[in-house]
Protein backbone atom coordinates (compact mmCIF):
# COMPACT_ATOMS: atom_id res chain seq x y z
CA UNK A 1 0.00 0.00 0.00
CA UNK A 2 1.16 3.37 -0.92
CA UNK A 3 1.52 5.60 2.44
CA UNK A 4 0.19 9.54 2.30
CA UNK A 5 2.78 10.62 5.17
CA UNK A 6 5.73 9.37 4.59
CA UNK A 7 8.64 10.51 6.87
CA UNK A 8 12.46 10.08 5.42
CA UNK A 9 14.72 10.82 8.62
CA UNK A 10 17.79 12.91 8.77
CA UNK A 11 20.13 12.67 11.73
CA UNK A 12 20.28 11.16 14.74
CA UNK A 13 17.39 10.09 17.63
CA UNK A 14 16.90 13.96 18.55
CA UNK A 15 16.25 15.66 15.14
CA UNK A 16 14.01 12.03 14.16
CA UNK A 17 11.41 12.84 17.05
CA UNK A 18 10.82 16.11 15.78
CA UNK A 19 10.62 14.65 11.96
CA UNK A 20 8.11 12.19 13.55
CA UNK A 21 6.19 13.67 15.27
CA UNK A 22 5.33 16.10 12.93
CA UNK A 23 4.23 13.51 10.47
CA UNK A 24 1.66 12.11 12.88
CA UNK A 25 0.40 15.54 13.68
CA UNK A 26 -0.01 15.52 9.88
CA UNK A 27 -1.28 12.05 9.59
CA UNK A 28 -3.68 12.36 12.64
CA UNK A 29 -5.34 15.57 11.11
CA UNK A 30 -5.69 14.35 7.53
CA UNK A 31 -7.09 11.12 7.99
CA UNK A 32 -4.15 9.98 6.19
CA UNK A 33 -1.57 6.76 6.91
CA UNK A 34 2.06 7.04 8.32
CA UNK A 35 4.65 5.63 6.78
CA UNK A 36 7.37 5.99 9.09
CA UNK A 37 10.57 3.51 10.48
CA UNK A 38 10.13 2.95 14.72
CA UNK A 39 12.70 5.19 16.64
CA UNK A 40 15.04 3.10 19.53
CA UNK A 41 13.39 3.28 22.81
CA UNK A 42 10.21 5.33 22.00
CA UNK A 43 7.63 2.18 21.30
CA UNK A 44 4.73 4.12 20.55
CA UNK A 45 6.50 5.31 16.92
CA UNK A 46 6.28 1.49 16.22
CA UNK A 47 2.35 2.02 15.88
CA UNK A 48 0.48 1.70 13.05
CA UNK A 49 -1.36 5.28 12.28
CA UNK A 50 -3.77 4.16 9.29
CA UNK A 51 -5.61 6.56 7.64
CA UNK A 52 -6.38 6.73 3.23
CA UNK A 53 -3.33 6.45 0.74
CA UNK A 54 -2.58 7.90 -2.73
CA UNK A 55 0.65 7.77 -4.58
CA UNK A 56 -0.11 11.30 -6.44
CA UNK A 57 0.88 14.22 -6.85
CA UNK A 58 4.15 13.60 -4.34
CA UNK A 59 4.93 17.07 -2.16
CA UNK A 60 8.07 17.23 -1.15
CA UNK A 61 9.03 19.11 2.46
CA UNK A 62 12.56 19.93 3.56
CA UNK A 63 14.29 21.93 5.88
CA UNK A 64 12.74 23.88 9.15
CA UNK A 65 9.92 26.35 7.93
CA UNK A 66 6.60 25.45 5.92
CA UNK A 67 2.75 26.11 6.06
CA UNK A 68 1.69 23.77 8.60
CA UNK A 69 -1.72 25.15 8.99
CA UNK A 70 -1.90 25.70 5.22
CA UNK A 71 -1.06 21.98 4.58
CA UNK A 72 -3.79 20.56 7.38
CA UNK A 73 -6.48 22.68 5.57
CA UNK A 74 -6.07 21.41 2.59
CA UNK A 75 -7.55 17.64 2.38
CA UNK A 76 -6.80 16.91 -1.20
CA UNK A 77 -5.32 13.29 -2.33
CA UNK A 78 -1.62 13.84 -2.24
CA UNK A 79 1.06 11.84 -0.74
CA UNK A 80 3.65 14.39 1.74
CA UNK A 81 7.22 13.37 2.33
CA UNK A 82 8.89 14.75 4.73
CA UNK A 83 12.72 15.13 4.19
CA UNK A 84 13.54 18.11 6.50
CA UNK A 85 14.32 19.09 10.42
CA UNK A 86 11.05 20.97 11.32
CA UNK A 87 12.41 22.52 14.46
CA UNK A 88 9.90 25.05 15.27
CA UNK A 89 8.17 25.01 18.57
CA UNK A 90 5.20 26.86 17.10
CA UNK A 91 4.52 23.65 14.94
CA UNK A 92 4.04 21.12 17.76
CA UNK A 93 2.63 23.15 21.38
CA UNK A 94 -0.91 22.49 20.34
CA UNK A 95 -0.66 18.72 20.13
CA UNK A 96 2.48 18.88 23.48
CA UNK A 97 -0.17 16.65 25.56
CA UNK A 98 -0.46 13.82 22.49
CA UNK A 99 2.70 14.15 22.07
CA UNK A 100 4.05 13.36 25.13
CA UNK A 101 1.84 10.14 24.78
CA UNK A 102 3.39 9.35 21.49
CA UNK A 103 7.03 9.42 23.39
CA UNK A 104 6.06 7.55 26.28
CA UNK A 105 9.11 5.72 27.31
CA UNK A 106 9.53 3.17 30.09
CA UNK A 107 11.22 3.89 33.02
CA UNK A 108 14.82 2.67 33.14
CA UNK A 109 16.40 1.53 36.13
CA UNK A 110 18.98 4.24 36.27
CA UNK A 111 20.77 6.02 39.37
CA UNK A 112 18.70 9.21 39.08
CA UNK A 113 19.78 12.36 40.19
CA UNK A 114 19.25 14.04 43.39
CA UNK A 115 16.29 16.80 42.99
CA UNK A 116 18.97 19.89 44.82
CA UNK A 117 21.42 18.71 42.04
CA UNK A 118 22.06 21.18 39.04
CA UNK A 119 21.92 18.50 35.59
CA UNK A 120 23.63 20.45 32.77
CA UNK A 121 23.61 18.89 29.38
CA UNK A 122 27.27 20.05 27.41
CA UNK A 123 27.59 19.25 24.08
CA UNK A 124 31.00 19.50 22.47
CA UNK A 125 32.25 17.71 19.42
CA UNK A 126 30.44 18.26 16.30
CA UNK A 127 29.26 21.51 17.94
CA UNK A 128 32.87 22.45 17.79
CA UNK A 129 32.94 22.22 14.03
CA UNK A 130 29.83 24.29 13.00
CA UNK A 131 30.87 26.81 16.05
CA UNK A 132 27.81 25.94 17.97
CA UNK A 133 29.18 24.91 21.17
CA UNK A 134 28.40 27.36 24.53
CA UNK A 135 31.09 29.32 25.99
CA UNK A 136 32.07 29.07 29.15
CA UNK A 137 30.98 31.85 30.37
CA UNK A 138 27.52 31.07 29.93
CA UNK A 139 28.14 27.85 31.85
CA UNK A 140 29.88 30.07 34.63
CA UNK A 141 26.81 32.48 35.24
CA UNK A 142 24.81 29.99 34.98
CA UNK A 143 26.70 27.60 38.26
CA UNK A 144 27.25 30.89 39.91
CA UNK A 145 23.67 32.25 40.13
CA UNK A 146 21.63 28.70 40.86
CA UNK A 147 22.21 26.97 44.06
CA UNK A 148 22.64 22.92 44.51
CA UNK A 149 24.06 20.20 46.02
CA UNK A 150 26.05 18.78 43.08
CA UNK A 151 27.01 19.72 40.03
CA UNK A 152 26.42 16.88 37.03
CA UNK A 153 27.86 17.14 33.93
CA UNK A 154 26.34 15.27 30.99
CA UNK A 155 28.52 15.05 28.10
CA UNK A 156 29.24 13.44 24.87
CA UNK A 157 33.00 13.57 25.16
CA UNK A 158 34.57 13.64 29.06
CA UNK A 159 38.35 13.74 27.70
CA UNK A 160 37.69 17.19 26.35
CA UNK A 161 40.12 19.29 28.09
CA UNK A 162 37.15 22.27 28.09
CA UNK A 163 35.69 20.74 31.30
CA UNK A 164 39.09 21.70 33.21
CA UNK A 165 37.22 25.00 33.77
CA UNK A 166 35.22 23.51 36.37
CA UNK A 167 37.37 22.30 38.36
CA UNK A 168 36.65 24.96 41.12
CA UNK A 169 33.04 23.83 41.28
CA UNK A 170 33.87 20.03 41.47
CA UNK A 171 31.56 18.84 39.08
CA UNK A 172 30.48 14.96 38.04
CA UNK A 173 30.91 14.14 34.62
CA UNK A 174 28.59 11.59 33.44
CA UNK A 175 28.75 9.99 29.73
CA UNK A 176 27.13 6.72 29.42
CA UNK A 177 24.81 5.44 26.52
CA UNK A 178 22.38 8.02 24.47
CA UNK A 179 19.46 6.01 26.46
CA UNK A 180 21.02 6.04 29.80
CA UNK A 181 22.16 10.20 29.55
CA UNK A 182 18.47 11.09 27.90
CA UNK A 183 16.84 9.58 30.83
CA UNK A 184 19.13 10.61 33.32
CA UNK A 185 18.63 14.10 31.75
CA UNK A 186 14.85 13.37 31.70
CA UNK A 187 14.81 12.46 35.74
CA UNK A 188 16.56 16.40 36.73
CA UNK A 189 14.43 18.16 38.63
CA UNK A 190 16.87 21.10 37.61
CA UNK A 191 17.95 20.80 34.11
CA UNK A 192 20.40 23.29 31.84
CA UNK A 193 20.44 22.72 28.20
CA UNK A 194 22.96 22.60 25.44
CA UNK A 195 21.55 24.08 22.01
CA UNK A 196 20.35 20.58 20.92
CA UNK A 197 17.70 18.64 19.92
CA UNK A 198 18.40 15.88 22.28
CA UNK A 199 18.47 17.50 25.29
CA UNK A 200 15.30 19.90 23.92
CA UNK A 201 13.23 16.28 24.10
CA UNK A 202 14.69 15.46 27.66
CA UNK A 203 13.68 18.68 29.01
CA UNK A 204 10.16 18.63 27.23
CA UNK A 205 9.29 14.91 28.16
CA UNK A 206 11.04 14.94 32.05
CA UNK A 207 9.88 16.35 35.16
CA UNK A 208 12.56 19.19 35.19
CA UNK A 209 10.55 22.03 37.43
CA UNK A 210 13.33 24.12 36.15
CA UNK A 211 15.31 24.77 32.81
CA UNK A 212 17.79 26.71 31.48
CA UNK A 213 17.37 27.11 27.92
CA UNK A 214 20.26 28.64 26.82
CA UNK A 215 20.31 31.80 23.88
CA UNK A 216 23.33 31.92 22.03
CA UNK A 217 24.81 34.82 20.16
CA UNK A 218 26.01 32.36 17.23
CA UNK A 219 24.35 28.96 15.74
CA UNK A 220 21.21 27.45 15.22
CA UNK A 221 19.66 28.19 18.76
CA UNK A 222 20.21 32.02 18.10
CA UNK A 223 17.45 34.49 17.46
CA UNK A 224 16.62 34.59 13.85
CA UNK A 225 19.47 32.21 12.47
CA UNK A 226 19.86 31.35 8.44
CA UNK A 227 18.18 27.90 9.37
CA UNK A 228 14.83 28.65 10.64
CA UNK A 229 15.02 27.01 14.05
CA UNK A 230 12.87 28.65 16.89
CA UNK A 231 12.27 25.90 19.78
CA UNK A 232 12.02 28.60 22.28
CA UNK A 233 8.98 27.19 25.00
CA UNK A 234 6.74 30.48 25.68
CA UNK A 235 4.20 28.67 27.54
CA UNK A 236 5.62 26.71 30.41
CA UNK A 237 7.29 28.70 33.53
CA UNK A 238 9.56 25.91 34.02
CA UNK A 239 11.66 27.49 31.28
CA UNK A 240 14.27 30.67 31.96
CA UNK A 241 15.73 32.07 29.14
CA UNK A 242 19.87 32.64 29.59
CA UNK A 243 21.05 34.28 26.66
CA UNK A 244 25.28 34.11 26.07
CA UNK A 245 27.26 37.07 26.40
CA UNK A 246 29.61 35.75 23.73
CA UNK A 247 30.66 33.33 21.38
CA UNK A 248 33.03 30.30 22.02
CA UNK A 249 36.58 30.81 21.97
CA UNK A 250 39.02 27.65 22.57
CA UNK A 251 42.27 27.90 24.44
CA UNK A 252 45.28 26.52 23.34
CA UNK A 253 44.41 22.88 25.17
CA UNK A 254 41.08 22.49 23.35
CA UNK A 255 42.33 23.86 19.92
CA UNK A 256 44.98 21.09 19.94
CA UNK A 257 42.33 18.67 21.25
CA UNK A 258 39.67 19.72 18.49
CA UNK A 259 42.32 19.67 15.33
CA UNK A 260 43.27 15.92 16.80
CA UNK A 261 39.30 14.94 16.73
CA UNK A 262 38.88 16.74 13.33
CA UNK A 263 41.39 14.83 11.70
CA UNK A 264 40.08 11.93 13.37
CA UNK A 265 36.79 12.20 11.92
CA UNK A 266 37.36 14.46 8.92
CA UNK A 267 35.36 12.61 6.79
CA UNK A 268 32.02 12.96 9.20
CA UNK A 269 32.95 16.61 9.29
CA UNK A 270 32.82 17.39 6.00
CA UNK A 271 29.73 15.28 5.78
CA UNK A 272 27.98 17.44 8.02
CA UNK A 273 28.85 20.86 6.21
CA UNK A 274 27.64 19.70 3.12
CA UNK A 275 24.21 18.91 4.76
CA UNK A 276 24.48 22.37 6.14
CA UNK A 277 25.47 23.94 3.31
CA UNK A 278 22.28 22.26 1.83
CA UNK A 279 20.22 23.56 4.20
CA UNK A 280 21.35 26.89 4.19
CA UNK A 281 20.61 27.02 0.40
CA UNK A 282 17.22 25.79 1.26
CA UNK A 283 17.07 28.63 3.17
CA UNK A 284 17.66 30.87 0.73
CA UNK A 285 20.98 32.32 2.00
CA UNK A 286 23.35 33.56 -0.71
CA UNK A 287 26.16 33.69 1.42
Amino acid sequence: MIKLIEVIFQDQAGNQLFQYCLGRILAERLGFALQVCPISGFPGTGLRVEGRSFDQPRILLEGHRLDLNGLLADPSPRRLVLRGWFQRYAYFQPYKQAIRRWLERPVASINQPHPRDLVVHVRRRDYLWHGWALPFSWYEQLIEQSRFRDLILVTDDPADPFFRRFRRYRPILRSQSAQEDFDFLRSARQLALSPSSFAWWAAFLGQAEWIGFPVPHAGIWAPDNLEGVDLQVWDEARYEMLPAAEMMRLNLAERFYFEKLFYRRKSYFQHMHRLRSNLLRLAGCKC
